[in-house]
């Protein structure tokens, strides 16, 4: 459950529609969040950003990227398509939310891969620790908004994270980072995070 800070940053609809995750969340290799709670809360941050404006007049496209040969990545990016999966029906900055996939090579094929797809927001699953640094530099030279359920890789450069606390999800911000990124989040989300400055 949702601790009672974390639950006034969505609204009462946000806060059903998590109540109503009854197929059992996903449980992710080790993150202590389960994917469909990370799903919620990174869409509900997202949509409380007023700079957000999605590259395609189409969709607004979220590119969910794992370690090839990783289980515990793999598995984890399984997880988290099924839970932003069910939730594809929502719009991000006016347009419909849109899935891509992708196992990591290196920077030039995500760079390929990321213009080619339009992506707007890149999840990056565990497992890529030896090459954060050069997913990081993409996302920023492109404006892509990173989010990930690794709280090292927000302390590292990432823009949003999800991470637990005393049992509970806590929300990350890489503040430095969503300001570069143009983003314009609402005080009260900024306000219930941890905020890495």
């Amino acid at each position: 459950m949702l601790s009672t800070t974390f639950r006034s940053c969505f609204r009462i609809g946000a806060v059903a529609a998590l109540a109503l995750l009854s197929a059992g969340p996903a449980v992710l290799a080790k993150s202590p969040v389960s994917a469909d709670i990370q799903a919620a809360i990174f869409v509900r941050v997202l949509e409380s950003d007023r700079g957000f404006k999605p590259r395609s007049d189409r969709a607004a496209t979220m590119g969910l990227l794992f370690k090839a040969g990783d289980m515990d990545s793999r598995q984890q990016n399984m997880a988290i398509i099924r839970a932003f999966t069910a939730r594809e029906g929502q719009t991000l900055g006016g347009r419909g939310l849109r899935l891509v996939y992708r196992a990591y090579r290196d920077q030039e094929d995500l760079s390929s891969w990321g213009s080619r797809e339009h992506v707007d927001v890149l999840y990056v699953a565990e497992g890529l620790s030896d090459q954060l640094a050069m997913i990081r530099e993409w996302c920023l030279a492109n404006k892509v908004i990173s989010v990930t359920p690794v709280p090292d890789f927000v302390e590292r450069g990432l823009a949003i994270g999800v991470g637990a606390h005393n049992n509970k999800p806590r929300l990350i911000l890489n503040l430095p980072v969503t300001e570069s990124l143009g983003m314009r989040l609402s005080p009260e989300v900024v306000k219930l995070a941890k905020v890495v400055r």
